[in-house]
């Protein structure tokens, strides 16, 4: 089970998506963000199946707080607005069936229009880290061992 904790809006987002409640069979599953991926901008990846019914793909994901951190996360990641990663506001303001619902709409535009996402996630990892983003890689990378084996903040 995924330990959640560090992060605030993204265990918020987290709880609402994975909690046991009706899903479509298409959502195979969400999971956070590889350190690397979340240093650069995608907190989850959805699996998702595409209307062709043989398709999955992985469709990146990051939370913003409010509609502003969007607005400022798209100024700083413009590429992340052309590969059309899910953006997400979220906070302790919304029930999780918002998130939820919010969350599943946006899947099935992207999932319609058959949006793939292999090429933009492999740029993604491909970029050197450096400067400031070696620190936050570092103390991602640290929690994600953490979320792993259960042990650390809660």
């Amino acid at each position: 089970m995924m330990q959640l904790g560090w992060y605030g809006n993204e265990d918020i987002f987290f709880r609402a998506v994975t909690a046991d409640t009706e899903k479509p069979w298409w959502l195979l599953g969400v999971e956070p963000a590889s350190p690397i991926l979340d240093v650069r901008g995608v907190d989850a990846l959805a699996e998702v199946v595409y209307p062709d019914k043989t398709t999955v793909v992985k469709v990146p994901v990051q939370i913003k707080g409010s509609c502003a951190g969007m607005r400022e996360y798209y100024r700083l990641h413009p590429s992340a607005r052309r590969a059309r990663v899910v953006v997400l506001p979220v906070n302790k303001h919304f029930y999780a069936e918002q998130i939820l619902y919010f969350f599943l709409r946006r899947l099935e535009r992207v999932r319609q229009a058959n949006i793939r996402y292999d090429d933009y996630l492999a740029k993604l990892e491909s970029i050197p880290v450096t400067g400031k983003a070696v620190e936050i890689l570092a103390v991602l990378t640290k929690r994600a061992a953490q979320r792993q084996t259960g042990t650390g903040a809660n």
